[in-house]
């Protein structure tokens, strides 16, 4: 806020990134001042910048619910796809990639996985701190990407999972259908049965698990790194009135 303020007086374009906590800060703060706090640190940002980047349709929408004057622009979080994209191997893994606490509820990827009777797959979480260029090599692994959060904005994990091919199941959270879109990518499940049914079907259906795997790595290529960054900077030229 202070930042915003200082950059206006001395005239200077200023672009707001949206991340997570943006989206779900009603859900994570139970004080009633800190919330109104809250409300107006945010109100202000979205009046105050000139521009307001977003991951998603649904994250534009709630900017623009909190201010309809705010200047919007869709631009997703990204990831070096280069990196991911690595040969799969023959392993029969479901992979869980989070904290071990909530909102992640690695605790219902747990239950979604016992009742999808994978017999012959092994479930891996991954809850603490892994070298990140041991990640490829996890995502490689999976035949499935299990995801259980209640409140999210953009997970990562999920560019990453698509790079390496790798289909999504998770549950709905604010964002999910945004970005993983049911019998695409991935399936956005309501509930741990569904969850359950889903992990079952994309690990029984080979020609199921290649469809979705070839589109998972085509869907990626929106989050590589090179075109967010050339997006962002186009928007960076737009505010300065200047072409490329």
């Amino acid at each position: 806020m202070a930042l915003i303020l200082i950059s206006k007086i001395l005239r200077i374009k200023v672009m707001v990134r949206i991340v997570g906590w943006d989206v779900n800060w009603r859900d994570q703060i139970s004080n009633r001042l800190s919330r109104i706090e809250s409300r107006i640190v945010h109100s202000f940002n979205y009046t105050k910048a000139d521009c307001v980047l977003c991951f998603t349709e649904t994250v534009k929408n709630i900017v623009k619910a909190e201010r309809k004057s705010a200047k919007t622009v869709i631009i997703p979080d990204g990831v070096d796809t280069s990196r991911f994209y690595c040969p799969r191997r023959k392993s029969r893994v479901v992979l869980f990639v989070g904290r071990a606490s909530f909102p992640k509820r690695p605790d219902m990827v747990k239950e979604a996985f016992a009742m999808a009777k994978c017999d012959g797959y092994e479930l891996k979480l991954i809850e603490g701190d892994v070298p990140f260029e041991e990640m490829p090599g996890h995502y490689a692994d999976a035949k499935a990407f299990l995801f259980a959060s209640e409140s999210e904005g953009f997970p990562l994990v999920f560019a990453e999972a698509m790079a390496s091919g790798t289909p999504i199941i998770t549950n709905c959270f604010t964002t999910a259908s945004d970005i993983i879109r049911n019998g695409c990518n991935g399936y956005v499940c309501t509930d741990v049965e569904q969850m359950a049914f889903f992990l079952s079907l994309l690990l029984k259906n080979k020609k199921q698990w290649k469809r979705l795997s070839k589109n998972c790595l085509k869907e990626s290529r929106r989050y590589d790194w090179n075109r967010i960054a050339d997006q962002i900077k186009e928007v960076g030229y737009e505010l300065v009135g200047k072409g490329r």
